[in-house]
């Protein structure tokens, strides 16, 4: 049992180009939360995020919990709940805010000076209710690409560097949605980060600071195996999708990684709450078997006013509390006296503290629901290859992305260990892009001159093909998952050719 926590703990994939391998940084303090090999500690034992994200307003210069959680108590009422519901930790998000009509975000000419006392004043309330209420914060900060918003931030870490309850910040939320330079490249985006870092360094040395990933599409540019953060974050929801990325992100990117964000949306009635339930047990297992060192649901409350399902219910207190807090009182119940035990054995504080809860439930295992076809496409299938440039050893892990011909539609899929892949498809693709963690992103290409054939090998040169507009946004939540792999496939088969990438 040491040994296969030994094996499960250490990442599969490490990053051996030295100009990118920065080193990790040394945060650790008494009372500050740091970084032991790919897990969270503090003061010399093992510290799990069991996060929740909450979101604020701001009232002129003064912080208030987001106005859809409507009159159901102050920010300190609600952290309290979410300590007595089993978490010790919160996302703020204070990024979400509407700048007035002179261009000035949180409605006060403060935010953009550099006398930003008011501001801080809210956040360090806030930072006292979490406290108060036993939480550590990681706080969501608007992007600092901006130099009056840099000149904001830099003060922000100043200002709170002795902090212990602002355990990390998050200087970017999902660049590949809100990154507004569209032609970054991942040179740019590394030297980005390499600023915040100094920041860090300078400013904030006991803290530590991460950006949240969407997808693994985000390799293209924003690649985690690159970026030095302390960790990385990462966003995932559909069912089909979940565990696919996150065996992604535990082996492809060789540094410490949790989930920032993830959630069913349930509303009782068009998704049960037994289903959101289920959801959280088997995605928080399987978090912990491809080594998170955190777990983080969205949101506190529903959000009523949302654009769709998905943003309108995944919240787990508000109206109602939902049975999954159920589960997370159960395990922090569970979990303090095994927390005592480590105390007694000695336990190195290396081992993910949960893990012995996790492999009481399902084993972790490369092919969760379908993982090189989530969303179980079966009209198309290009193959193809991805090797070194300079070695023509084949990259496993590789990332591939298609678009059919309108950009309406886009698919992706992963390399296998010796570096071939699958697409898979309802419509046809002839746009592509790929890229690896730690290689170049060659530009988008077009290919409509392969050759597909049906099952017998006869070309198909134009069909009818059902299904077209599949994509993850139009498939409902509990649809059962679709095993349909490189050996079942009944299609269209198509060979797109061998790909050679550059390391950085």
């Amino acid at each position: 049992m040491f040994r296969r926590l030994c094996l499960l703990l250490i990442p599969i994939m490490l990053v051996s180009c030295s100009k990118y391998n920065d080193k990790p940084r040394e945060t650790a303090a008494p009372g500050f939360v740091y970084l032991e090999g790919t897990n969270f500690a503090l003061d010399g034992m093992p510290w799990f995020p069991m996060m929740i994200n909450y979101k604020v307003d701001w009232h002129g210069t003064e912080m208030v919990p987001a106005s859809y959680y409507g009159d159901s108590g102050s920010m300190m009422d609600h952290f309290l709940m979410m300590s007595e519901a089993g978490f010790n930790a919160v996302r703020v998000c204070m990024d979400v805010v509407n700048s007035d009509d002179k261009g000035f975000f949180f409605n006060s000419e403060a935010y953009l000076v550099k006398d930003s006392s008011t501001i801080f004043s809210s956040v360090g309330r806030m930072l006292d209710c979490a406290d108060s209420a036993g939480l550590r914060v990681m706080l969501l900060i608007r992007k600092p690409v901006d130099d009056d918003v840099a000149v904001f931030t830099q003060a922000l870490l100043r200002h709170f560097a002795g902090c212990k309850t602002l355990f990390a910040y998050d200087f970017f939320n999902e660049p590949l949605y809100f990154d507004e330079q569209k032609d970054r490249t991942k040179k740019e985006a590394y030297d980005l980060v390499k600023e915040w870092r100094g920041w860090m360094d300078k400013y904030a040395p006991h803290q530590l600071f991460t950006v949240a990933l969407s997808e693994p599409i985000e390799v293209f540019v924003w690649d985690a195996s690159i970026l030095p953060v302390d960790f990385v974050e990462i966003h995932t929801y559909h069912p089909m999708r979940v565990c696919n990325e996150m065996y992604w992100y535990g082996n492809a990117i060789g540094k410490p990684w949790m989930v920032g964000e993830t959630a069913l949306p349930a509303d009782g009635e068009t998704v049960s709450f037994e289903a959101q339930r289920e959801f959280f047990l088997h995605t928080f297992s399987q978090a912990l078997l491809n080594g998170a060192c955190g777990y983080g649901w969205w949101e506190f409350g529903n959000c009523p006013q949302g654009v769709n399902f998905e943003a309108q219910y995944p919240g787990l207190f508000l109206p109602e509390p939902k049975p999954v807090l159920e589960e997370i009182r159960k395990l922090k119940a569970q979990h303090e006296p095994h927390i005592e035990k480590l105390k007694t054995d000695g336990i190195p504080t290396v081992y993910e503290t949960y893990l012995w809860w996790a492999g009481e439930q399902k084993a972790c295992s490369p092919a969760i629901g379908n993982y090189t076809n989530m969303l179980g496409y079966e009209n198309i299938m290009l193959e193809g290859d991805i090797v070194d440039d300079r070695t023509g050893k084949p990259l496993a892990w590789a990332v591939i992305r298609g678009w059919n011909r309108d950009w309406s539609v886009g698919v992706n899929t992963f390399t296998d260990q010796n570096g071939h892949f699958c697409l898979f498809s309802n419509d046809s693709c002839v746009y592509f892009t790929l890229s690896a963690p730690g290689y170049q992103t060659p530009p988008q290409f077009l290919r409509d001159d392969y050759q597909l054939n049906d099952s017998n090998g006869t070309p198909v040169l134009s069909v009818e093909l059902p299904n077209l507009k599949r994509e993850y946004q139009q498939i409902p939540l509990l649809e059962p998952l679709k095993d349909i792999n490189r050996n079942n496939f009944k299609g269209y088969r198509g060979y797109l050719g061998t790909f050679r990438l550059k390391r950085l």
